[in-house]
């Protein structure tokens, strides 16, 4: 049986571009003061130079080194700012101080003429000022004396008014002792002469007394009884309490073993949910299936040079940019949170992505219609192997296969490689890299210098084959759809009918599939020996699982529901008891203050009985001894009434006493007072006139010493206006510093705008070279336009609801405000506005979708343009072999064919320049250009051995069979600096070579790089 796949080279577009100008370099600088803020930027034509990411980042750096001198600048010029500040305040401070020194001299040279005659009067003066503090002096120690004498009449006098009230008292107690003896006295004599009525009354008493002694008994026994009650009422209420207690708790602790179930349960629920979620899924668009199956029957029939071929390879192309956007895949979490090592790719991890693996190829085939694969604990072990063996070669990821080393492991393994130079059964596809100057190389024996994003966890592995597989089904052009068909089971139209067997492993750079044909497997093979079949998860089933769990979550949902009830009744029923407790508590509170209260009612009745027994006791006593005892009261009356009298007498007289001396008291405090006023202003006259008498001593040395205080006063003058003069010429000074600093902040602000300017020229130059349109790009671009159609629909909306309101708000019947119709247009004036404005956005957000569509389909013009130039130099050159016998006719048609195709290359070349508005873009016939192979996969499909590459070393690999953009967020594109890369290696101006050395280096890369059509066979 034969295969036979097409392989296409890689062209010159994987190389850097080649630069054949250098710009001269160009400072511009801004010097002061010896501050100097320069521009040190690679001056870009916006018509003929190439801007690359370093002549950015020198723009930027040049902005940053003005912006730092600037700030620099900047305190210079506020340090200068605040010295000239000062300096005014001391000029201001110096010229207070001259007017000062000024007024002083001049009344220094007064006094001096006339200090003489004024000598001789403060002299007479001082005698004089001097004879009056001696009187002061007298006067204040005569005060001092007064107020002695009159501070201990003031002591005596309270002596005298202490004793006067203590005599008062006790002449008071006297009376009031002798008039209660008289009151009794007479009390006496009115019970003597009452005895009958009274010991009447004192029998009425008793026998109420006795009365009320049984009522309060009776009230006494009652409550006695009513607390009794109330106790037995309590007892029951605390237990129903505590029963009640109990039976919260337990309701509780069944709530919480429910409550933990349903949240078990949701736990499990979110996890099948993720794991649901996370299953690989791929649909493929209509049509599809047919195409993929007619690419390889035409390629058969045909051939995969044949008008039909191509036409059928043109409508897959188209339809594998809608598979792409079709499908996307989002790992789970728990991949996400597994840590994966590339280095040492646990068995496990190998199975979960052979697994996921197989979940997608099953899919895809299931589509087809052929048989799925299967997967074996044995099948992973060998694509484990094959990894390794990559790894114990050094084999780079971007070289072909290592099909020496997996001839190997296949005889290991007791699989038929036919040729140990030929393989079957692998395709393996680069991880996300990326090439750029100074990054660490994966590999150190003179291979390419690449640096790869390998996978940090499961689900970044699972990413990149979901994106793998999808650039095999859905971007294969290149490599004849043959990764396509492979996975669909009917590559070269021949339908598998029979489950290979799919392992799946990686090494640092490259994923590996393994898919090993039943037929292909020797007999006792170790791959066969203790073979163990894996299952591969359906979607459904985990359906299934989410479905039980939900059974038993609404089952424990009912459940906790209930306990929830069982709770809210439980702890009804504990506030209903602790309600009747408390009831009863405060009951029996009340029954034992009722009780409390009747016991002391008892014993006050008992008490006043008693009391009123001997009240009785004693009348009927007094009925027999009343003359007698009358006689002694009247007699004991009259002496009691005579004491009265005395007493009250002496009462009065005690009370003049006390008056006289309280007089005398006060009229001493006030003399008192008097002679410590007179003493104050005694010592203020001698204070004055001690100060006087200073002055005028001060006064007579001044005028004894005048020319020295002339000269002192002169002196400070002088002083002063040096001063004025420094400051002054400090102010000049740094005010001359200040202008020269805002001369210089000026400047150097200058030179800020110009860098900023340029950055910005340059920033702008560079997005246009280097913008990417890619199907993303597109995407990204429609739904900008679509979120900017919902924001304006929104808006729209919002402005029909404001002048709703405003026209609402506006009629008679609405009686509003003025300020809630001013807010209402205010409101609809914002609106409006909003939608100008998001209109606006809307427009540009079209025009860039617009541009982007044209830009990406000029993008896929020059691509088949590129292929159709291929094809016809292929068909040229088989033609131009002696073997081939073709007519001179057949051969300038195929030199025709192959004109016109690079005629169309290169107009569609200049148009996708002018989109772009890159001037270098030019035909590829004259300039190396650079195709983005950053952050990308690299694919390859098996190759059959003695396939050819060319001979030319670089730095793309020799063979790329499919290029696919990673999905992982974290590859970052460095396009600029895999060009610097490429520059770097080029002899550059004034160095090694000239131009024409490098056009010339040029030429010789583009005829050793001439695109063939190698067609290749594999055996089988």
């Amino acid at each position: 049986m034969k295969k036979s796949t097409k392989i296409i080279t890689a062209t010159a577009a994987t190389l850097g571009v080649v630069s054949m100008t250098v710009g001269a370099a160009n400072a511009d600088s801004v010097q002061s003061n010896n501050q100097k803020a320069t521009i040190n930027s690679s001056k870009v034509s916006k018509s003929n130079s190439q801007v690359t990411q370093s002549d950015v980042n020198s723009a930027k750096q040049d902005v940053a080194n003005a912006s730092s001198v600037t700030a620099k600048q900047q305190s210079v010029v506020s340090s200068a700012q605040s010295k000239v500040n000062t300096d005014k305040q001391n000029v201001a401070k110096a010229q207070s101080n001259v007017s000062s020194a000024s007024s002083q001299v001049s009344s220094a040279k007064s006094m001096a003429s006339n200090a003489s005659s004024l000598a001789t009067k403060t002299k007479s003066e001082i005698s004089s000022q001097q004879s009056k503090i001696n009187q002061d002096q007298s006067s204040i120690a005569k005060d001092k004396q007064n107020i002695g004498s009159q501070s201990s009449k003031v002591n005596a006098d309270k002596q005298s008014v202490s004793s006067a009230q203590a005599n008062v008292s006790s002449k008071q107690s006297a009376v009031s002792s002798a008039q209660s003896n008289v009151n009794a006295d007479n009390q006496r004599i009115n019970d003597i002469h009452h005895a009958q009525s009274i010991a009447s009354s004192a029998q009425s008493k008793v026998n109420a007394d006795k009365q009320d002694v049984a009522n309060k008994q009776s009230s006494q026994s009652n409550a006695q009884q009513a607390y009794n009650q109330a106790k037995n009422n309590q007892s029951s209420a605390d237990s129903k309490v505590a029963s009640a207690q109990s039976s919260l708790t337990s309701a509780q602790s069944k709530e919480t073993a429910d409550q933990n179930t349903v949240n078990s349960l949701n736990g499990q629920l979110v996890n099948i949910n993720d794991q649901i979620g996370a299953q690989p899924t791929v649909t493929l668009p209509q049509g599809y299936v047919d195409l993929v199956n007619q690419s390889q029957t035409t390629a058969l029939n045909d051939g995969p040079d044949s008008a039909a071929y191509n036409q059928v390879d043109k409508e897959l192309d188209q339809m594998g940019d809608k598979g792409l956007s079709m499908n996307t895949y989002t790992p789970s979490k728990a991949d996400e949170s597994e840590a994966l090592d590339p280095n040492n790719i646990t068995y496990d991890q190998a199975k979960a992505l052979t697994i996921f693996a197989a979940q997608l190829i099953n899919q895809i085939r299931a589509q087809f219609g052929t048989a799925p694969v299967q997967v074996t604990n044995n099948s992973i072990k060998f694509a484990m192997d094959c990894a390794d063996q990559y790894v114990k070669d050094h084999w780079d990821p971007l070289a072909w296969h290592d099909e020496v080393g997996l001839g190997k492991v296949e005889d290991q393994w007791g699989i038929n490689s036919g040729s140990k130079h030929t393989q079957y059964y692998e395709d393996a596809g680069c991880m996300p890299w990326y090439g750029a100057a100074g990054t660490t190389p994966y590999y150190s024996d003179g291979k390419p210098k690449q640096a790869f994003l390998l996978p940090k966890t499961l689900g970044d592995a699972k990413s990149q084959v979901y994106s793998t597989i999808m650039q095999m089904l859905f971007n294969d052009s290149t490599c004849g759809w043959l990764h396509a068909s492979s996975l669909g089971g009917v590559e070269y139209a021949q339908r598998d009918t029979t489950s290979p067997y799919l392992g799946v492993s990686l090494e640092p750079g490259q994923y590996h599939f393994e898919l090993v044909p039943q037929d292909e497997i020797l007999p006792n093979s170790r791959f066969m020996n203790g073979s163990q079949s894996i299952a591969i998860p359906n979607v459904n089933d985990l359906v299934n699982q989410k479905n039980n769990i939900q059974n038993q979550l609404n089952q424990a949902n009912n459940a906790l529901n209930s306990d929830k009830q069982a709770v809210s009744n439980a702890q009804n029923a504990l506030n209903n008891a602790k309600n009747a407790q408390s009831q009863a508590n405060t009951d029996l509170a009340n029954k034992q203050k009722a009780l409390n209260d009747a016991n002391s009612a008892l014993q006050q009745a008992q008490n006043q009985l008693n009391k009123d027994q001997a009240t009785l006791t004693q009348a009927q006593k007094g009925i027999a001894d009343a003359p007698a005892q009358l006689q002694q009261a009247q007699t004991k009356l009259a002496n009691d009434q005579k004491a009265l009298a005395n007493a009250q007498i002496a009462l009065t007289n005690a009370q003049k006493a006390l008056n006289s001396a309280k007089n005398k008291q006060s009229q001493d405090e006030q003399t008192l007072s008097q002679l410590n006023d007179q003493l104050k202003r005694d010592e203020q006259t001698l204070a004055n006139d001690q100060a006087k008498l200073k002055q005028l001593e001060s006064d007579l040395t001044q005028y004894e010493n005048a020319p020295a205080v002339v000269q002192k006063a002169e002196k400070a003058l002088a002083q002063a206006n040096t001063d004025l003069k420094n400051t002054q010429a400090q102010l000049t000074k740094d005010q001359q510093a200040l202008a020269d600093a805002q001369a210089k902040l000026k400047a150097d602000q200058d030179a800020q705008t110009a860098a900023e300017s340029h950055l910005t020229s340059v920033q702008k130059q560079y997005d246009a070279q280097h913008r990417d349109v890619t199907p993303a790009k597109v995407d990204s671009d429609k739904q900008n336009v679509a979120h900017a159609q919902q924001t304006v629909n929104k808006d729209k909306q919002d402005v029909a609801n404001a002048q709703k309101t405003l026209d609402n708000l506006q009629k008679p019947s609405s009686h509003a405000t003025q300020s809630q119709i001013d807010n209402a247009k205010k409101n609809l004036a914002n609106a409006q506005n909003k939608l100008t404005n998001d209109q606006k956005t809307l427009t540009t957000a079209q025009t860039t979708l617009d541009h982007d569509v044209k830009v990406q389909q000029a993008q896929q013009n020059v691509s088949k343009d590129k292929q159709d130039v291929a094809n016809a130099q292929k068909t040229l050159d088989n033609l131009q072999k002696p073997s081939s016998h073709a007519t001179q006719s057949q051969i300038d048609n195929a030199k025709k064919n192959l004109a016109n195709a690079q005629a169309k290359l290169n107009n569609d070349e200049k148009t996708l320049a002018k989109l772009t508005g890159n001037a270098e873009a030019q035909s590829s016939t004259n300039v190396v250009t650079t195709s983005s192979i950053g952050s990308q996969y690299v694919l390859r499909s098996s190759r059959p051995a003695g396939s050819s590459t060319s001979s030319v070393e670089t730095d793309a690999p020799a063979y790329v069979s499919t290029v696919v953009t990673p999905s992982m967020s974290s590859a970052k594109s460095v396009e600029s600096s895999a060009m610097k890369s490429s520059q770097a290696k080029m002899p550059q101006m004034g160095e090694h070579g000239n131009s024409s050395m490098l056009a010339l280096i040029g030429a010789s890369i583009l005829s050793m790089l001439g695109l063939a059509g190698l067609d290749m066979k594999k055996n089988k």
